[in-house]
């Protein structure tokens, strides 16, 4: 579209005012000059205005340039009422008649709708096709486009001018410059006017969710020998038709129909199996046709070397795997807190293991540990009764009543290991099973010494005497409780040992457990304890041929003797046991050695205490051995 030389504003086409004012300058031109200079004959040229003598050799452009109003509806509304003026009088003036080639019934129906004012019709911008549209739609379709701004803008005639001149020096620049060609300048400066057409049709694309004629074709039903329909998205549904190759009475081979399948999703017969037309080599029954059966639940598949692929074998899924589908290639892994049933084609739960004071094992190590640790207590409540005895005075009352309390605490220590492992009984147990074993073991280790110093102190001019008193015994005892102590809080600072779910040690079961941190630390205070045991039987060992009146040195060798044999058997029989066995083992170590310590120690003098009273004398044992 193209404005007048008015001052309102339009939507303007830039080509098109150069033109016209190009055509305009070389008027003028060429008005006033009777020999064109070297730029006009250019223009001259291309506009098809050539001097005296010379033919052009394009064809003038025309002159016409309408009026148009301002607004654009109504400019092409009077196009279009011009055009069908021009064919009527056309038609008029050939004064023939146009040969119809339709019913007139249907020339009748378009007549009208040519004389209906209230629609638009119009070709499309591509396919070939035509457009109806009302007029009210079609008015406002066009002002809905040229008030677009993305792809229109408003203009002044100044504007457009200046984007003219700018543009008709440029070319003529580069054209000066040999850039451009004569016929390249002549394309560029299109001369060729012509009233544009402007469309302003909707865009009409088709809707790739919803095909045309969709509608009508997924409800097309035909039957003829077999019924044929659509689905919902229009594709014919399949049937097939089954055929059985057939070895007929003269040897050759024919097929036969006996069946045929239609897609499930409208029909409820699909498949339809004539079985009396069949007919197998030898026999009317199936033949089987693999080679191996389908592999049962549980199973899975394993190919055979050097066979086909459907000639294979079942194999059992590995443990911790399960195989839930007939004729599997794999298995498939429980999770870590699960474990395939006896079939293993489903998985389970796995069972939660710890020893419990609920099962026999665990109610059984309770209840002997709880009696066990009563029997220290009674024989300290003996010894305070009879502490001004011979007997108890000659066995240093004083760590004769820790080591007992001492063994007291070394049962109970067992009650850690039994029930549920939380991470504050794990902190505790190996604790509390150190540090009272090593103070009984550091009062047996002081009574020794005790008896060595004794009896060394006896000899002349001997520097031991000093040592002979109760405040000796406490210092070793002290020190060596000390280091074990120093070292389980160390233990517990750094790595200390904390509850966890051990799913991997015996398949099928959750073993609640103590992790102890640290190894390295555990085995640590294991080694310093029996580094105490095996220095107490030194000691012992080498005082046994003491005078055996006040001594104790041959029941201390032995007492630490089945100690040290119970912890070394202990240490195998740890490695080699899993799950609640494992806690169970250490319990039972704890009461074999407690008890083996009090009976070595402590039941030979309460037995003499409390049924052989007549040798509970000082006469007696300074005369006779009191064993």
């Amino acid at each position: 579209m193209r404005p007048t030389g008015t001052q309102e504003q339009g939507i303007v086409s830039i080509r098109d005012l150069d033109t016209l004012a190009i055509l305009e300058e070389l008027r003028d031109e060429n008005s006033t000059q009777s020999v064109l200079s070297k730029d006009n004959a250019i223009r001259a040229a291309e506009m098809g205005v050539t001097q005296v003598g010379e033919k052009s050799p394009f064809k003038p452009p025309s002159q016409f340039c309408p009026q148009l109003p301002t607004d654009a509806i109504d400019i092409f509304s009077d196009t279009v009422i011009q055009e069908l003026q021009t064919l009527r009088t056309k038609e008029e003036k050939s004064k023939r008649k146009i040969k119809w080639n339709l019913p007139f019934s249907k020339r009748k129906a378009m007549q009208n709708l040519e004389r209906d004012e209230s629609i638009i019709i119009k070709p499309s911008d591509k396919g070939g096709n035509v457009v109806l549209q009302t007029r009210d739609n079609y008015c406002k379709e066009a002002k809905r486009q040229l008030h677009d701004k993305d792809n229109h803008a408003f203009t002044t005639e100044e504007d457009y001018n200046k984007s003219i001149q700018d543009y008709a020096n440029l070319i003529y620049k580069w054209y000066g410059r040999g850039t451009l060609s004569r016929e390249e300048l002549l394309f560029l400066q299109n001369k060729h006017l012509k009233i544009p057409t402007f469309y302003h049709l909707p865009k009409v694309h088709k809707d790739a969710t919803r095909p045309p004629l969709l509608h009508y074709i997924k409800n097309v039903k035909h039957t003829d020998e077999r019924q044929i329909m659509f689905d919902a998205s229009g594709n014919v549904l399949p049937h097939y038709d089954i055929v059985h190759w057939q070895i007929v009475e003269d040897g050759t081979m024919q097929h036969r129909l006996v069946g045929h399948y239609t897609n499930r999703a409208l029909l409820e017969e699909s498949l339809n199996i004539n079985a009396s037309a069949l007919k197998w080599k030898g026999n009317t029954e199936v033949p089987i046709s693999v080679c191996s059966s389908s592999c049962p639940l549980g199973f899975r598949k394993s190919s055979k070397q050097g066979e086909p692929t459907c000639c294979f074998q079942c194999v059992v899924c590995p443990a911790g795997e399960i195989s839930n589908q007939s004729g599997s290639t794999e298995c498939l892994k429980c999770p870590s807190d699960q474990w395939p049933n006896v079939r293993q084609d489903h998985c389970i739960l796995k069972s939660i293991e710890f020893l419990a004071y609920e099962e026999a094992l665990g109610a059984i190590l309770g209840i002997t540990s709880i009696l066990l640790s009563l029997i220290p207590v009674a024989i300290l409540g003996l010894f305070l009764y009879y502490r001004n005895t011979p007997i108890v005075k000659a066995n240093n009352r004083s760590l004769s009543y820790l080591l007992l309390l001492s063994l007291a605490l070394t049962f109970l220590s067992a009650l850690a290991f039994i029930g549920y492992p939380t991470s504050e009984k794990c902190l505790v147990r190996q604790v509390a099973f150190g540090i009272s074993f090593t103070l009984c073991v550091s009062c047996i280790l002081a009574k020794t010494l005790m008896v060595v110093i004794a009896f060394r102190a006896t000899k002349p001019n001997s520097g031991l005497k000093k040592w002979i008193g109760p405040h000796f015994s406490y210092i070793i005892i002290g020190l060596c409780t000390f280091f074990q102590t120093l070292l389980c809080v160390l233990w517990l600072i750094f790595s200390p040992p904390f509850s966890e779910y051990n799913t991997h040690t015996l398949p099928g079961k959750i073993i609640i457990e103590c992790n102890e941190g640290s190894l390295l630390a555990f085995w640590c205070m294991l080694g310093y304890l029996g580094l105490l045991a095996f220095v107490s039987f030194i000691v012992a060992f080498f005082a046994r041929k003491l005078p055996d009146s006040f001594n104790e040195a041959q029941i201390i060798t032995f007492s630490m003797f089945a100690f040290l044999c119970v912890w070394l058997s202990f240490i195998p029989a740890y490695l080699s046991t899993r799950g609640k066995y494992t806690v169970a083992l250490e319990s039972f170590a704890i009461l074999i050695s407690s008890s083996a310590l009090v009976s070595c120690l402590f039941l030979l003098k309460s037995y003499l205490i409390l049924v052989k009273s007549e040798r509970n004398t000082k006469h007696y044992l300074m005369g006779r051995d009191c064993r």
